[in-house]
């Protein structure tokens, strides 16, 4: 199971801000919902 809780797909946010951090092998993703505090960092290959 993943660690991280995910949010109610039926709620809506005035503002979604991505930080992508792009690397050869790998993508590193983070992302703040409205004024919230930024979620943790997640990897994609």
């Amino acid at each position: 199971m993943n660690a991280i809780t995910e949010p109610n797909p039926t709620e809506l946010h005035a503002t979604i801000k991505l930080g992508i951090d792009a690397h050869a092998k790998r993508l590193y993703v983070a992302r703040q919902l409205d004024g919230a505090t930024p979620q943790p960092v997640q990897q994609l290959t």
